[in-house]
C-alpha cells in the first residue's frame, strides 16, 4: 500500500511539474511563436491578417500546441474592384472574435510550422464578386524569395460556428445574407495549389436577385470538394441541400473564366416551394396546395466577363403534379410537363428562349394537353397551343371567380395563340386577344355571365373556326334574353 502511495505521489509531482513547465514555456515562447506564424501567414498569402491579442497554450489542445487569437481581422484580397460596390465597405473578408490555430509541438523545435487545424467562432465573413468576376477571397500564396521554401498551410479541419455571412455578386446581381451555424472546412494550400472541401449547416436569411427579394429563412446544407491550381478550379463534388431540396454541381472554371459546369436538381418536391417565393407570389398562392416532383439538369459553358456571358441551357420536367384549391373540392391532377430554357446562339436575352414542349393534366373532370414557348426576351414572341374541354362551372369554382355567375355547359377547344407581346408590368385579356388566334371551339349548352350584368350569354351551341377569318357553323345562343 505504501508503495502505491509513493508511486501516486511521484506521478502527481511529475505531472504537476510537467504542467508548470508547459505553462511557463508557453508564456516564455508565445511572442516568438506568434511572430513566426503570423509573419509567415502575412508574407505568404495575398491578403493581410490582423490580430488584437494572442496567447500560446501547450495544454488546452494537448498533445497539440495552439495559438489562441482574439479579435481577428482578415482583409479582402486586393485583386478585385472594390470601388464598383459604391458605399458598401468591402475591406473585410473575415472578422472573428475567437480563432484558434493548432500545430504540432515538434514544429517549435524544428522551426518548420504546418498549420493543421483552425477554429473560428462568433464573427462574420463577406464574399464579393465584381462585374468582371474577380473576387475578394482569392488568398493564393504570394511570390517567394529565391531559395526559400513554400509556406504550407495544411488545414485538415477548419471549424466554423456562429459566423454571419454576406455574399454580393455584381456580375449576376445576386445578394445573399445568412449564417454558418456550424461547419467544417478542409484545405491544403501549397504554392499555387489549393485543395478545398466544405461540409456545414447554413441558414439563408434573405436572397435578392435583381429587383426580386426573398426574405424568408431557409435552412441549407453544403457539401463541396474542389481543387484550384494555376489552370483554374475543378469541382470534384458539389452538393447543396436547401430545405431538403438537393442540388449537385460539377465541372470546371478555368483561370481565363471559361465555365464548364453542370448543375442538377433531382426529386425536388414543389409542395414547399411557395414558402420560398417573393411575398407577392406567396400571397397569390396562399389558397392553393402544390404537389409534384421536378427534375432539373442545366449546363453553363463558355467565357464569362463583363461583356460576355457563357451559354446556358436548363432542362426541366414535372411529374405527378397536383394543384388543390382549399375552398373547393376540385383540383388539377396528373399534371406533367417538360421543357427547357436557353440564352440562345448569342448568349443574350434577345436570343433567349423558354419552352414547355408538352404539358398535360386533368382539371376537374376535363383533360388538357398543349405546349408553350417564349423567345427573344427583348421583343418576345409567344406561342401557346391548348386542347381540351373547358367547363366554366368548374373553372369558376377552382379559381374563385366571384364576378362570374350562371356558368354552365362546356366548350371543346383546340386553339393556338401566337404573336409578339409588348413588354409591360401588367397583362390582361386584351393582350391575348391581340395575338393571332387559330383553332376551333365547339359549344355544348355553354353559359356564362358577369355579376355587373354587362355580359350574359346562355345556351350556346354550335361551332366556331377561326384563322384569318371566323367561320360559324350552326351557332345558336341567347344574349340577354334575345
Amino acid at each position: 500500500m505504501k508503495i502505491v502511495t509513493k508511486i501516486l505521489k511521484l506521478a502527481s509531482i511529475v505531472i504537476l511539474t510537467l504542467l508548470v513547465i508547459l505553462f511557463a514555456a508557453a508564456r516564455l515562447m508565445q511572442d516568438r511563436v506568434a511572430d513566426i506564424i503570423l509573419k509567415s501567414l502575412n508574407d505568404n498569402i495575398s491578403t493581410k491578417l490582423h490580430v488584437g491579442t494572442f496567447r500560446l497554450s501547450f495544454l488546452s489542445k494537448f498533445p497539440k500546441a495552439s495559438l489562441e487569437l482574439r479579435n481577428v481581422f482578415v482583409q479582402s484580397s486586393p485583386a478585385f474592384n472594390a470601388g464598383s460596390f459604391g458605399i458598401i465597405n468591402t475591406d473585410t473578408l473575415l472578422a472573428a472574435r475567437n480563432v484558434s490555430i493548432e500545430f504540432k509541438l515538434t514544429d517549435i523545435l524544428f522551426g518548420n510550422y504546418t498549420v493543421e487545424r483552425i477554429r473560428a467562432r462568433t464573427g462574420k465573413m463577406n464574399f464579393f464578386t465584381d462585374n468582371e468576376g474577380k473576387v475578394n477571397y482569392d488568398i493564393s500564396t504570394g511570390r517567394k524569395k529565391s531559395g526559400s521554401r513554400d509556406f504550407t498551410i495544411d488545414l485538415r479541419k477548419v471549424y466554423l460556428s456562429d459566423i454571419k455571412t454576406y455574399y454580393n455578386n455584381l456580375a449576376t446581381r445576386l445578394i445573399i445574407h445568412g449564417a454558418v451555424s456550424k461547419g467544417t472546412l478542409k484545405s491544403i494550400i501549397h504554392g499555387d495549389y489549393i485543395g478545398f472541401s466544405a461540409d456545414g449547416e447554413v441558414q439563408i436569411d434573405s436572397i435578392q436577385l435583381y429587383s426580386t427579394s426573398i426574405t424568408k429563412r431557409i435552412p441549407a446544407r453544403l457539401d463541396i470538394d474542389l481543387q484550384k491550381t494555376k489552370n483554374g478550379i475543378t469541382f470534384r463534388k458539389g452538393l447543396q441541400r436547401i430545405d431538403n431540396y438537393e442540388f449537385g454541381l460539377d465541372g470546371t472554371i478555368s483561370s481565363e473564366n471559361i465555365y464548364d459546369l453542370k448543375i442538377t436538381g433531382h426529386n425536388i418536391d414543389i409542395s414547399r416551394i411557395r414558402h420560398h417565393l417573393p411575398d407577392k407570389y406567396t400571397e397569390m398562392l396562399s389558397e392553393y396546395d402544390l404537389r409534384g416532383i421536378i427534375v432539373i439538369d442545366s449546363k453553363i459553358k463558355g467565357l464569362m466577363t463583363r461583356t460576355a456571358n457563357p451559354h446556358v441551357e436548363v432542362n426541366f420536367s414535372l411529374d405527378k403534379g397536383q394543384i388543390t384549391y382549399r375552398k373547393s373540392d376540385l383540383k388539377i391532377s396528373n399534371l406533367k410537363f417538360d421543357g427547357y430554357y436557353t440564352n440562345g446562339s448569342k448568349n443574350r436575352p434577345e436570343t433567349g428562349a423558354f419552352k414547355i414542349r408538352t404539358f398535360s393534366g386533368k382539371a376537374g373532370s376535363a383533360d388538357y394537353t398543349g405546349s408553350f414557348s417564349l423567345s427573344g426576351f427583348d421583343n418576345p414572341a409567344a406561342d401557346l397551343t391548348l386542347k381540351g374541354k373547358a367547363i366554366p362551372g368548374e373553372i369558376k369554382e377552382f379559381f374563385g371567380l366571384d364576378n362570374i355567375y350562371g356558368a354552365g355547359g362546356s366548350v371543346d377547344a383546340d386553339i393556338r395563340l401566337s404573336g409578339r407581346i409588348d413588354l409591360k408590368k401588367k397583362f390582361g385579356l386584351s393582350d391575348l386577344i391581340n395575338l393571332k388566334t387559330e383553332g376551333t371551339m365547339t359549344f355544348n349548352s355553354f353559359s356564362i355571365g358577369l355579376n355587373n350584368k354587362s355580359l350574359l350569354v346562355t345556351d350556346v351551341n354550335g361551332n366556331l373556326a377561326f384563322d384569318n377569318s371566323i367561320l360559324a357553323r350552326n351557332l345558336k345562343f341567347i344574349y340577354k334574353g334575345q
